[in-house]
């Protein structure tokens, strides 16, 4: 006799559609920035300095994107699953820092230029790592 898996529950189903749309859209608004930031900087002249304009801003407003969405997935999650997050983010806080403050004592010292866009992957990155690093460490775990 097989029995048929039950599906996950109801909050975890809205938490897994949320980040869903956060990645896919997020990544979509990302790639579109990129495409209209690389098109202006070719040229310098009205279309081109608008989509220069358009691209630098969508950046710049995709953090806040990130944050509506994190803050959207926060209300939907349980104790256990807050209490996660909160460690992750807190843990790639501090990674993301350190490296941020060698880079820049480095930049000084050896007067190399280090990207805006590198300390925002290495921020993403680090939250991402820590987020899947305590998912696998407490994985085999029941919640409390």
């Amino acid at each position: 006799m097989t029995s048929t898996p039950t599906p996950p529950p109801t909050r975890e189903r809205t938490l897994a559609l949320i980040s869903l749309r956060m990645a896919l859209t997020g990544g979509a608004l990302a790639a579109v920035a990129a495409i209209a930031l690389a098109f202006g900087v070719q040229q310098d002249d009205p279309l081109h300095d608008l989509s220069k304009g358009l691209g630098t801003g969508m950046l710049t407003a995709l953090p806040l994107f990130f944050a509506g969405r994190m803050l959207a997935m926060y209300r939907h999650m349980d104790e256990f699953a807050r209490l996660q997050l909160t460690q992750a983010a807190s843990l790639a806080f501090l990674i993301t820092m350190i490296v941020s403050g060698g880079a820049m004592a480095l930049q000084a010292l050896l007067h190399f230029p280090t990207p805006a866009w590198a300390f925002y992957v290495l921020g993403m990155g680090s939250w991402l790592a820590a987020s899947v690093l305590q998912t696998v460490r407490l994985g085999g775990r029941e919640r409390p």
